[in-house]
């Protein structure tokens, strides 16, 4: 039921977009996020899904890594040096060409952000040569490629930055270019190249709506072409419009459970895995997520499918099994309230938040499940951002996630980020839990081109995380969309590298 609040968002945001005319058609979208991502700093990734900006490398619609402003790269035989040659035919939306010096200082720029994925490469010096850009490293890195096709390393042109070198409006290469932005969540956008067909798509107006029932009904009231995140229940609703198109597309993202290690009642394995063993997973696929299919069986969704391990435990639900290894740990069952030892009681908090729709109902279905084996769990909605911030400080005790592991399109840079016990940007994954033979694995994978080594390395960090469950890994995710029939071409990429506006029509 729309409470008093999102009619009113809905207002605002209709009259944000006012209907498109005839003569100078609007595509309208609406999206979760805004332009300012953490800290207010500029996202990079509603700038790659705008196909605003891109990088030396791109993610194509297999999966696959595709030359972008690199139209070729060499690599030494140590794997220390790396040569990129870019498009002579690349330019900037303000005019200005695609050089080897813009492109070396972006990416030295990129590489002093903490949450860029250059931040941990282990580059020893960029340097511009001619119509190249040369990379030199302190060791092999042979996911480089990888990093360099993330959104965060996109490369955008000077007049981007003030001279105290803060972002302003992004300044890219793609197909869109922004000519006005306000308060960072609506942004008007033009084709930045010439289009052969009437039908093209030529402006965008994109507005981030963070209340996902909102979202829905602006697409149902025809307020918005395309709204894109939609809850479950919602796409149900707007499946049976005869005149709306719902999108469902399996994706590279995983929706976890982080545990606080550190806690010395959830750094016991068997709690752990008595947690994850109370989870029906397949349950709450099919009432919440209304997809029975997206039930976690392993760390990696079959999207991925060289990151399945037949040797690693796998995610059973067994409450009886779940209650044998809380006996055993000494927690005894309580007629009244959460299980004991001593003094200490089987109580949580379970932190998550209300910008993916489905995290909230899926944190209450796992709070009575918890329940019925003598863990109580309270649950709190907060910003992604706190759940961050609490998970760096050791003050989270379980958090209720979703993760993409194709930010990075190689998987391994994620889990690095997440779980090398050396990593700054450690956060989303691990709390209070370490590894040494799961690091060994991340840094021989992310070292070598081998795939036979690099096959072994997937195998036995796929088994570790498993195994020991520094993460409870729940559900696989499927990006939800809907569209009104008035566009055509609109497609999901499940990878999340673009909207790909670029590639739809007028019907």
């Amino acid at each position: 039921m729309l409470t008093r609040r999102h009619l009113l968002a809905a207002a605002l945001a209709s009259a944000a977009i006012p209907a498109a005319r005839a003569s100078d058609r609007t595509l309208r979208v609406v999206g979760a996020k805004g332009l300012a991502g953490e800290d207010a700093i500029v996202s990079p990734y509603l700038v790659q899904n705008l196909e605003i900006g891109e990088g030396l490398f791109r993610v194509g619609p297999l999966g696959r890594i595709e030359p972008c402003l690199a139209i070729a790269s060499e690599t030494s035989a140590d794997g220390l040096t790396w040569r990129f040659s870019l498009d002579p035919s690349a330019w900037f939306h303000d005019g200005t060409k695609v050089s080897s010096e813009i492109v070396a200082s972006g990416i030295g720029r990129a590489r002093q952000i903490p949450a860029s994925a250059l931040y941990r490469a282990p580059i020893g010096s960029i340097a511009a040569e001619d119509d190249s850009v040369v990379v030199r490293l302190a060791k092999p890195f042979a996911i480089l490629p990888a990093i360099l096709a993330a959104a965060s390393s996109i490369i955008l042109a000077p007049s981007s930055y003030s001279a105290a070198g803060q972002m302003g409006i992004p300044v890219g290469t793609g197909p869109f270019k922004i000519d006005s932005l306000v308060d960072n969540n609506i942004l008007e956008l033009s084709s930045a190249k010439r289009q052969a067909s009437p039908a093209s798509i030529t402006r965008v107006r994109y507005l981030a709506v963070t209340d996902a029932d909102t979202r829905a009904r602006m697409v149902e009231s025809r307020d918005a072409e395309i709204a894109y995140v939609v809850s479950p229940i919602a796409a149900e609703r707007l499946a049976r419009n005869s005149s709306l198109s719902v999108v469902r597309t399996p994706a590279p993202r995983l929706r976890y459970v982080m545990v606080n290690a550190a806690d010395a009642r959830l750094g016991d394995i068997r709690v752990r895995r008595a947690l994850s063993l109370a989870l029906d997973r397949a349950g709450a696929a099919r009432a919440v997520l209304r997809s029975p299919g997206a039930a976690a069986t392993g760390l990696m969704p079959p999207i991925l499918p060289e990151w399945s391990s037949s040797g690693a435990a796998t995610l059973d639900y067994n409450v009886a099994e779940a209650e044998a290894l809380l006996q055993a740990a000494g927690w005894e069952h309580q007629a009244d309230g959460p299980r004991r030892r001593g003094e200490q009681r089987l109580a949580f908090t379970l932190s998550t938040y209300a910008m993916r729709p489905e995290l909230l109902p899926l944190a209450t279905v796992m709070q009575a499940q918890w329940r019925k084996i003598g863990v109580d769990v309270t649950i709190e909605t907060v910003m992604p951002e706190r759940i961050l911030q609490k998970s760096r400080h050791g003050s989270l005790e379980l958090g209720l996630m979703t993760r993409s592991y194709f930010a990075v399109p190689d998987p391994a840079a994620t889990l690095s980020d997440d779980f090398l016990s050396t990593s700054s940007a450690r956060g989303w994954g691990a709390v209070g839990w370490v590894s040494h033979e799961l690091d060994d694995a991340l840094l021989g994978y992310e070292s070598t081109s081998a795939e036979a080594l690099r096959a072994a390395a997937r195998q036995t960090i796929t088994r570790i995380l498993l195994d020991e469950l520094p993460i409870i890994p729940h559900s696989w995710y499927e990006h939800v969309f809907a569209h009104t029939r008035q566009v055509t071409g609109v497609i999901s990429d499940p990878f999340e590298a673009s909207f790909r506006i670029s590639r739809m029509q007028w019907a």
